[in-house]
């Protein structure tokens, strides 16, 4: 089959994108005996040069049920009101970068040329799941510099929070003791005015007031 730039192509060749699609945006010879390769971009933002013989071209969005994927992503959409779960092919390039639950994807959900963003459930094998799929995971969004800001905002804000704590105390003990030299100087200066002020303030003391 006669493969032309604007085709959609699923890889075939064992490398690490094996089992991807993309777009076929040139061609070109190379080598000694002048094999044609093509340049796909790849659905994953990816543009790589294969040779003819590594893609086959999809006649329809339903061929991707044929391609050959081992596991399924459970997503679940951002955008659906229904907050369902829904299968997606994954493929080696994508999971291996899959470390951790609740990660956002992105996926070719509604059509081959639409990008939604969705969030794993799980990831099961493609004999678990059961049944095929159409749509597949494109990518895996890095929020490694996002996490990290928000961990950062967390541990600044407890910090904040451990100070006012801090300051607070202080300044009620500093007032305590402020209060309590005024009160000792006015005893000292009123005491043949009113003995009593001294014995007031000695019994202030011992309550730790």
């Amino acid at each position: 089959m006669i493969i032309q730039i604007g085709d959609r192509v699923v890889i075939t060749s064992d490398c690490n994108s094996k089992g991807c699609t993309g777009t076929v945006i040139g061609d070109y010879r190379g080598g000694y005996r002048g094999v044609r390769y093509l340049m796909v971009q790849l659905d994953n933002g990816a543009k790589q040069g294969y040779n003819r013989m590594s893609v086959r071209v999809i006649k329809n969005e339903e061929e991707l049920k044929m391609a050959d994927y081992k596991e399924v992503a459970i997503v679940n959409l951002l955008d659906d009101y229904s907050k369902k779960d829904y299968g997606f092919a994954l493929y080696e390039s994508e999971s291996r970068l899959l470390t951790k639950g609740n990660e956002l994807v992105v996926v070719n959900a509604r059509g081959k040329d639409n990008r939604v963003l969705g969030v794993v459930k799980k990831i099961m094998t493609s004999e678990e799941y059961g049944k095929g799929t159409t749509a597949q995971v494109v990518g895996v969004v890095n929020m490694d510099g996002f996490d990290a800001r928000i961990e950062e905002q967390k541990r600044k804000a407890e910090i904040k929070k451990q100070k006012d704590t801090v300051e607070k105390e202080l300044k009620e003990r500093l007032r305590k003791l402020q209060d309590a030299a005024f009160y000792e100087d006015m005893a000292k200066k009123y005491a043949d005015k009113d003995p009593m002020l001294t014995e007031l303030v000695s019994k202030l003391k011992e309550l730790g007031e």
